[in-house]
């Protein structure tokens, strides 16, 4: 008998953690457009599919649990030596403390550098530039929330089906799943909302090394990181 596998949905997509529910719903808040699991390139770990693309952003990000590991790090720079696009992990567990969203973390890593936002920081910053009903949509689908005393009866039904397959063909089944539900995406993409110009350009700094530098030592302000201007 294989594993019990649990399957989250959001929006017809079966996601492989609540976390990555809740940070596709905090994606959708914000008005930033995600694909999930588009792409899957070989590492030196073996085949990678980063969580989510944002293709007006032009990075990738990676949900985790408390931290990344040292081989999700490596193998998310190997996805980033291979295409060129960023990967930024979020990680912690956001939760909603004093009117902000503490707890969460998005973290880059470069050579032996971390550059990191708090979700309060990131928060501030979308007070700041953004109106407060796009702040208190992000506070509330970010926030981590106690396990409901129900559980859907078709994630139940797809959980069970899951435990049936092996890993190659649970791997094939939610390609299919999720194909379909990209390409849809895709074409009703809109164009680029200030939220993700600000990520593009603090993606391009990225390239960087005095910038990071700068960042992980506490030089340069995070305003600055994602600021244009």
């Amino acid at each position: 008998m294989n594993e019990w596998r649990t399957v989250f949905h959001h929006n017809s997509y079966h996601m492989r953690s609540y976390s990555e529910t809740r940070w596709a719903a905090m994606l959708d808040a914000l008005g930033i457009a995600w694909l999930y699991e588009p792409k899957q390139v070989l590492t030196r770990h073996g085949i990678y599919k980063p969580d989510f693309y944002l293709p007006n952003a032009n990075l990738y990000l990676e949900v985790k649990g408390p931290h990344p590991t040292s081989i999700e790090i490596e193998k998310a720079h190997d996805l980033q030596e291979t295409t060129g696009i960023p990967v930024f992990f979020s990680h912690g567990r956001p939760t909603f403390f004093d009117g902000e969203l503490r707890g969460g973390i998005i973290s880059y890593f470069s050579n032996n550098l971390a550059v990191r936002f708090t979700t309060a920081r990131l928060g501030q910053l979308i007070k700041s530039h953004l109106d407060d009903k796009t702040y208190w949509s992000y506070i509330y689908n970010g926030r981590h929330t106690a396990s409901p005393p129900y559980i859907n009866a078709g994630s139940v039904a797809t959980s069970y089906l899951s435990s049936l397959l092996s890993r190659a063909q649970l791997e094939q089944y939610l390609e299919t799943q999720h194909k379909p539900l990209n390409a849809i995406k895709s074409l009703n993409q809109n164009p680029a909302g200030n939220i993700e110009k600000a990520l593009q350009y603090a993606g391009s700094k990225l390239k960087n090394a005095q910038l990071i530098e700068m960042l992980c030592y506490g030089r340069l302000g995070s305003k600055s990181f994602f600021s244009s201007k």
